[in-house]
Order: C-alpha cells, then sequence, then structure tokens
C-alpha cells in the first residue's frame, strides 16, 4: 500500500512522539515541506571497511567508537576544529559493530566526528528493536521509520498542539508486517523513540514507497527554501521570495543563542536628546558587522521581514535613545537580542537602516579576518581547469548528499541508467531556487530545454572547457542570454527539480574539454555502455571535490 493513500486517511489524526507520553494522538495537521533534515547518519571514511568511526575530542584523540549507520546531529557549543563537526548522538546503531565490546559510542555522547563521515538520512530506514512506548496499546518493536520525502523533506504541523509550537516534527513512515503504515512525526529535540535501534538502506525493504505525504488537512503544501543568494535577481517570482523570506527567518532564530544585555549609553557623548527622539552612535570606538558567514540578514521592526543582508566587517552605526533601542525575542527559553543600526556608508538609501542580532556587531579590532578563498577573490582571467585561480563551486553551499565515493548512487559520474546508459554528470543535491554559480569566467554559448520540465545553460570558460549547467528552473532566466560573458560566481541560474517527481532539486554538472564541435548530446541506437555524450565528455568528479575544499 502507498504512503500516500494512507495519510491522506489520517486528515483528522496523525501521531507524535513524546518522551514522557510516548506515541501521542494528535488531530488537526497538515503536512508541509521542510527545508532540512536534522537527523544524521554517521558512516566511516577512509579505504577500509570498518564498522566503526572514531569519535574524538577538540585536540582529535580518539574518545570512544562509533557503530556506523547510527543516527546522530549536530550539535551546538563546540569549537571550530578543523575537518571534524560536533554532533550529538541520537542512537547507536547495533546491528553495525557486534565484534566491539570495549569503547562504543553511547546514546546522548557529544563529540567531533570526521566532516566526510556525516550522510543525510534520506535513503536509510530505522528499524526500533525494543519497545520504547508502553503508553501506546501497539507495540513498535520492529516498525521501520523512513522519513518521508520527495522532492523535499516534510514536517507535521498541528494548529491545535500548543507544545509542538517552535518545533519541527520531521514525518517519517512507520511500516510493520502486514500493517498498513502510519504517520509518525518527531522532533529533534524529544528522540526517545530511536534508544535502540538498527539502520538500514531503504532498498532492502519490500513494500516501501518513499513518495511525497499528502496533507493531514485540507490545503496546499509550503514550500520552503533554504538560505538565500545576495544576486537573486528582481524579476525572482513572488512565491520564491516568500520561500526565501520564510527560511531566513527560521535560520537566524535557530542559529543565533543570545545573552541579554541592554546597550549602556555613554552619556557624556551628547546631551539627553529630545522625548522620543533617537542618535546614532557617532563617536569614538568603529562597530562593524562580524558574521561566521559572509553575509547577515537585516530585517524590520517587527523582525518578521528580511530588509537586505549585511556583508562581514561593514561598518554600522548603533541607533541609541535613552529608553533603548533594543528588542529581545524569546525562544524556547533562549533570548535573542537585535538593535536598530545604520549602513551610513551605503549608497543604497532603502537599504540603510534595520535591526540586527546584537551578538554580530562588535569593534572592528575584535572581528577577525575570514580566510581569503577563491570566492572572496574571483579571477577575472584564467588559463583553464589546471589555473590555481580555477574554480568557484557551482552551488552556494556544500552539497547535501555525496557525489562521490561511499553514499554516492545514481548523483555519482558514471552511475548506470535505464537502458544501461551512463551518467553524464555529478548531481548535486541542494534546494529548489537556490542559486548556480559560475564556475569561472566565460560566455553563454547555449540555453534551451534540457530534461522534464526543467532548462540547461552551457557556458564556455576561460582555456575552452565548457560546462552544462543542467535541470535549472525554466522559467527564471538569471538576466542570462547566448552571448552574454559570464563573471566566476555570478549566479547564472536557479536550482530546479524535474516535473515526475522522481528526484530532489539538484544541479546536474557536466564538463567537457571543449576541443570539439557539435551539439553536446548524441543519440545511440543502443546506449547501453555509452554516455549519450560528445566524445570530449569529462570526468568532474576530482575537480568538484578540489572546488568544494577551496571554497568551504
Amino acid at each position: 500500500m502507498g504512503i500516500l493513500a494512507t495519510i491522506s486517511s489520517v486528515q483528522s489524526a496523525s501521531y507524535v512522539w513524546d518522551n514522557q507520553e510516548g506515541l501521542r494522538e494528535v488531530s488537526n495537521c497538515k503536512v508541509v515541506e521542510m527545508s532540512s533534515n536534522p537527523f544524521l547518519i554517521s558512516k566511516y571514511t577512509g579505504r577500509d571497511n570498518k564498522a566503526v568511526e572514531t569519535l574524538r575530542n577538540s585536540a582529535k584523540v580518539g574518545q570512544s567508537n562509533l557503530p556506523i549507520g547510527s543516527l546522530i546531529r549536530y550539535e551546538e557549543g563546540g569549537r571550530n576544529v578543523s575537518g571534524y563537526k560536533y554532533i550529538y548522538v541520537i542512537g547507536v546503531n547495533k546491528s553495525a559493530a557486534p565484534g566491539y565490546s570495549r569503547y562504543l559510542s553511547r546514546r546522548n555522547d557529544k563529540n567531533y566526528l570526521f566532516h566526510r563521515s556525516i550522510l543525510n538520512i534520506d535513503d536509510y530506514a530505522i528499524e526500533l528493536t525494543e519497545d520504547v512506548s508502553p503508553s501506546w496499546d501497539e507495540s513498535l518493536k520492529g516498525m521501520n521509520l523512513v522519513p518521508v520525502l520527495r522532492p523535499t523533506y516534510q514536517k507535521v504541523e498541528c494548529e491545535d498542539e500548543v507544545s509542538m509550537q517552535g518545533r519541527d516534527y520531521l514525518l517519517f513512515n512507520g511500516y510493520r508486517d502486514g500493517k498498513s503504515p502510519i504517520a509518525i512525526g518527531v522532533s529533534i529535540e524529544e528522540t526517545g523513540i530511536f534508544k535502540n535501534i538498527k539502520t538500514k538502506k531503504v532498498s532492502s525493504l519490500t513494500g516501501v514507497q518513499n513518495v511525497l505525504a499528502a496533507e493531514l488537512s485540507h490545503g496546499e503544501l509550503s514550500d520552503d527554501v533554504v538560505e538565500t543568494e545576495e544576486d537573486i535577481q528582481e524579476e525572482v517570482t513572488e512565491e520564491i521570495t516568500e520561500e526565501i523570506t520564510e527560511e531566513i527567518t527560521e535560520e537566524i532564530t535557530e542559529e543565533v543563542e543570545e545573552e541579554t544585555e541592554v546597550i549602556e549609553i555613554n552619556q557624556e557623548e551628547t546631551q539627553d536628546p529630545p522625548a522620543g527622539e533617537q542618535r546614532v552612535e557617532t563617536a569614538g570606538i568603529e562597530n562593524v558587522i562580524c558574521h561566521p558567514t559572509t553575509d547577515l540578514v537585516v530585517r524590520n521592526e517587527e523582525l518578521d521581514e528580511v530588509l537586505f543582508t549585511a556583508a562581514r566587517h561593514e561598518p554600522v552605526k548603533i541607533f541609541q535613545s535613552w529608553e533603548g533601542e533594543i528588542i529581545e525575542k524569546q525562544k524556547e527559553g533562549s533570548s535573542v537580542v537585535y538593535i536598530k543600526v545604520q549602513f551610513s556608508d551605503r549608497e543604497e538609501k532603502d537599504q540603510e537602516i534595520g535591526w540586527v542580532s546584537k551578538k554580530y556587531v562588535v569593534e572592528a579590532a575584535n572581528c577577525p579576518v575570514l580566510d581569503q578563498n577563491i570566492r572572496d577573490n574571483p579571477a577575472t582571467k584564467i588559463s583553464g581547469l589546471d589555473d590555481e585561480k580555477c574554480c568557484d563551486f557551482p552551488t552556494v553551499r556544500e552539497p547535501t548528499h555525496p557525489y562521490t565515493g561511499n553514499g554516492a548512487n545514481q548523483r555519482r559520474f558514471r552511475a548506470g541508467r535505464k537502458g544501461g546508459r551512463l551518467h553524464a554528470a555529478c548531481d548535486l543535491y541542494r534546494y529548489k531556487g537556490e542559486g548556480v554559480r559560475s564556475v569561472a569566467p566565460g560566455k553563454v554559448i547555449d540555453r534551451d530545454h534540457f530534461y522534464q520540465g526543467t532548462s540547461q545553460i552551457t557556458v564556455k570558460h576561460d582555456g575552452g572547457f565548457v560546462v552544462r549547467y543542467g535541470e535549472i528552473i525554466n522559467n527564471r532566466k538569471a538576466n542570462m542570454w547566448v552571448g552574454k560573458p559570464s563573471r566566476m560566481g555570478e549566479v547564472i541560474g536557479y536550482i530546479g527539480v524535474v516535473n515526475s517527481g522522481c528526484c530532489r532539486p539538484m544541479l546536474h554538472f557536466e564538463l567537457f574539454r571543449g576541443n570539439l564541435r557539435g551539439p553536446l548530446t548524441k543519440v545511440y541506437r543502443n546506449m547501453r555502455g555509452k554516455f549519450g555524450r560528445r566524445d570530449d565528455l569529462m570526468n568532474p568528479t576530482d575537480y568538484l571535490v578540489k572546488w568544494q575544499n577551496e571554497v568551504f
């Protein structure tokens, strides 16, 4: 039985997990798209097929052995350890390391895991190996939980449930032998359901269709898009603009943990202003925006709208009044303090004043300079693929799924396709509507329909190599046309998703040497063992890995 039919049949009820109550029935719920999935899977990175990966402390000294396939999430509060991510162990995979008896990681452990040893949960099912819900009238033992996705993750929102507000409940389908699947929402804040688990590939299960969930109540699915690109053009559609704004609001709220400090006003600087008037800090110390990434969002006074973004090290002046120009926002016990600022050096007067998180306004001397990379200093001219100044990475952030090595599956170059054809690209999974960057200076030589409702744009880059950027949104031109030059790092399109619903949003990246002429696509009577591409096709994997390591 398909998931779609099952979920749509329980429009008035579903279940969410509660650590104290077990599976709790909820009502008046709907399913909406979720920008990202907080649940992750561990793997081993190396030449050997080991059953565990080492968890290390901040000095990179091994502390415990985490079985591969364990369920984890990113954890706040860790140090910046090069090459490693600070993680929290949600559930240890009991089937992965039967031969290990000592120094095994445990649920609730926090430590550092090699960043290449972290996978998305998409291709995995989680088997519940013991009863963890005595208050529920049916046993959970043996149930397989499969995250609902296609083309993006899904979460459950219930209007009448106060305890669920402010949390994302990722939607899983629970499969039991001989029974119809049920819809279960699980929050990253309450994960007791995963105390005793085994993980396995979804492909190993029978009768599982990981398809898009229907809503639990009547209405339309919402679209969330993560992370904006500052170069998005004004012609972006109203729908995409709203998606981007919603995601930024969610992202900045989740990222920031603020101490609640009141801005002290130096009463010696000026005399008291008239009642209700504001003044801008002008004397002495220079303040700048200091954000851990390159950009910081600037909001309106209600904090519900993003006005524009501010660059790291951009000078800023603080609005102050005797009543204190601050807004404190509470979220799940944490306080986020916003202050009103002015970007007086800006030419754009409509992007001069707004509210930012106080945490990211510091004295200029206390804001370190980020390591310079290609994205900070894009080249205006290169000699080719082997030029040390080549190249930028074609997506705005790292791909969410591997495209090489273990776990790459159908995303890798040369993967098998229907009829025996070989995959001629690397598929870089990101999010619908995100910008696609030109990897190097060049000129657009083609733009046309590509595949299942998506488009492609082809660029001949300096030195002669050619890149076809496929599966982009066909109705968003990014102000590019055949013959127009493209700058390194410039947004030349936006990530789309095929209309068959088979796959997640992605950039389909093809690379050609550029020493031949003619169409890039070739059709043979028998496609078995062939790429269906011009003979100067290249494997882009090693180049993409190199650029990714240099940029991110």
